[in-house]
This record gives structure tokens, sequence and C-alpha cells, in this order.
């Protein structure tokens, strides 16, 4: 029997897996295990590249991606204040992982609450506005993730729509 028709008997009664050519050779019974966290950057480097690519969106220092989708025209909030929104959240495969819309009802958070995506995210937008923000682990819930709703390490999309500033934040007054 050759090597390939052996190789091929024990992975028919799940003794060995098949490699890739270019893969090195391993033993048998050995298989190949690939890091989640690497596997989850690769994929956010590669989606990053083409987005960057793309025209209308906006690259900011932290990594975050803002595609604005309708302008507004009322107040931006700052970053302390209470707003309420609509928002869909997905991962790059499209996959939706949560919705205000789902729920039937705006969100109402606090900007010191969110993720710094956000946070910074929605500084940009103004009152009416809708825009979808690309946040890249490091400003969303990092190399840990949100088990098991969010995967380590995955860069999230957000279509958000800024509805109202709930609450102002006041600045103490002046002595």
């Amino acid at each position: 029997m050759s090597r390939w028709q052996t190789v091929m008997l024990l992975t028919l009664l799940g003794c060995a897996t098949l490699t890739v050519a270019d893969e090195p050779q391993k033993a048998v019974g050995e298989t190949t295990t690939v890091d989640p966290l690497a596997r989850e950057k690769a994929k956010s480097a590669e989606f990053f590249q083409k987005l960057d690519a793309e025209e209308g969106v906006r690259k900011l220092p932290s990594g975050l991606r803002i595609r604005m989708v309708h302008e507004g025209d009322g107040a931006s909030p700052s970053s302390t204040d209470m707003v309420r929104v609509h928002y869909r959240g997905t991962f790059l495969d499209g996959k939706e992982f949560d919705s205000s819309h789902k729920r039937g009802q705006p969100a109402r958070l606090s900007m010191t609450q969110v993720i710094s995506c956000w946070t910074e995210g929605l500084q940009l937008m103004k009152t009416g506005g809708k825009a979808t923000l690309y946040c890249p682990s490091e400003i969303a819930y990092g190399d840990s993730g949100r088990p098991p709703a969010i995967p380590a390490g995955a860069t999230l999309m957000f279509d958000v729509e800024l509805i109202e500033i709930v609450n102002r934040a006041v600045a103490p007054a002046m002595p």
C-alpha cells in the first residue's frame, strides 16, 4: 500500500488528518490548531485594508472608522452625555449580535458606559444623524472579548442613529 493510500485509509478511520501540501508534514494523528485570537486579528486586518480604500470612510488615530450615512442637523453629544439611539451591531461576517430595533425601542445610554469606539464615534455625529462605526477590538471589547456573545479580538460594526441627547452633562459652575 502506498503512503497516500495509508494516509487516506487512516483519515477515513479517523486516525489521522489530511494535510495540505504546503503545510509542514505532521505525524499521524497530529492536528493543526489555529489560535482564535490570531484568526480574528487576521480577518480584521484584511477587512480594514479593504475598507480604508473605500470612499466616504474616515479613519481616526484610534483605529475607529466611521461612514456617515446621513448627516444630522442637531447638537453633538459630549463624552459624558446620556443619549438615545437606535443601533444594530454585527460581526464582520454580517451576523447580528445586538439590535435595539429587535427590542422595539431605542436604547438610552450613558456615553461614559459604552465602549470607547461608541464614545468617540457618537461625538462625531449630530442629533438626527446616522453612521456606521467600524470598531477594531482595541476600542471595543479587546483581546478577551465578551464571551459568549463577542469573541476575543472581534472587530464590530454598528449602524447607529443618534436620536437625541437626553441629558447634557452640565459643567460645574466657576466660583
